[in-house]
């Protein structure tokens, strides 16, 4: 494999410098998550937003990060979880820290490991050890990067598709927990067992945020789901088909098939239907031998 796919700009493209321009850019307002200004200048005297010095202004743009924050203490707030808790899982979750400490490693072979499986599962195949070489660059990006833990929990929900779940416990201490195997220790896992918590699954807010129709248009913006997702969730936005298809092709979607069915009227000709073309498929559905139901369908190379 080339090494020269490897270097500190593929590096920070592919896992975190682009993502980060795409989540810290403000596109959000107080409309976009139903909360007043009032009640988030409140937050904000509380010390649980992130903006300390929030105006009572319903312009006030946020980014994504400070969307799914707000939406995590709404969910919290409505579960009825204090707002020092909040304060000390904020703490927690949004401290900025160098990416040794997020990645719990230690020496720089292990740095190195890391974003070699980091960028394996980005890139759905195996990238060979020692294709990433630890240059001064490289290591200069890693020990200056700063990144939170829920930046770092939304970098890999994005890049694994895989559930991280928010644990808060009743002392306000706050944990990830990812459903891949090799994530938590097995005593982190045995102290959530022990302990009453809180399971918030952050999966859920970010399938939310995707079903939403007013936010294709940022999901679009900046490729958060990859082109495949972004097609099929375009023709599902489109709510003119009745059923979608997904084909595959060696364990890969290659072709989307998107069928409607239209009533018609009993005056309807065979002719009509046959030759408006732009159709690769077309099923008739008759009653009393007139024409009722006109399935179509279309295909579209994914």
């Amino acid at each position: 494999m080339d090494e020269s796919k490897f270097k500190l700009d593929d590096i920070k493209e592919r896992v975190f410098h682009n993502l980060n321009q795409k989540i810290f850019s403000k596109e959000f307002t107080l409309k976009d998550l139903g909360v007043s200004a009032r009640v988030l200048q409140y937050w904000s005297v509380k010390g649980i937003t992130t903006d300390e010095e929030r105006k009572e202004d319903e312009n006030h743009k946020l980014n994504f990060i400070e969307y799914v924050w707000i939406k995590i203490i709404l969910e919290l707030r409505t579960l009825g979880y204090a707002i020092p808790k909040i304060k000390k899982a904020k703490e927690i979750l949004l401290t900025k820290m160098p990416l040794p400490k997020i990645f719990n490693v230690n020496t720089t072979e292990e740095i190195i490991e890391f974003i070699r499986i980091t960028l394996s599962k980005a890139a759905k195949s195996e990238i060979p050890v020692g294709i990433i070489k630890p240059t001064p660059e490289i290591l200069k990006f890693i020990h200056d990067t700063r990144i939170s833990y829920l930046e770092f929990a939304i970098h890999l929900m994005l890049i694994n598709r895989s559930g991280i779940d928010l644990v808060l416990f009743a002392n306000g201490e706050t944990k990830l927990v990812s459903e891949l195997a090799d994530w938590n220790k097995p005593e982190e896992l045995n102290y959530i067992k022990e302990n009453t918590h809180i399971r918030l699954p952050l999966l859920k807010l970010i399938i939310k945020f995707l079903g939403d129709s007013t936010k294709f248009e940022f999901v679009k913006k900046y490729a958060i789901l990859n082109s495949v997702e972004t097609t099929v969730l375009e023709h599902l936005r489109k709510g003119k088909y009745d059923k979608i298809t997904i084909h595959f092709k060696n364990n890969k979607p290659f072709v989307l098939e998107a069928k409607s069915r239209v009533k018609l009227s009993g005056e309807a000709r065979i002719s009509d239907i046959l030759f408006k073309g732009g159709y690769e498929k077309i099923e008739i559905d008759t009653e009393g031998g007139n024409i009722v139901y006109s399935s179509k369908a279309t295909k579209h190379k994914l």
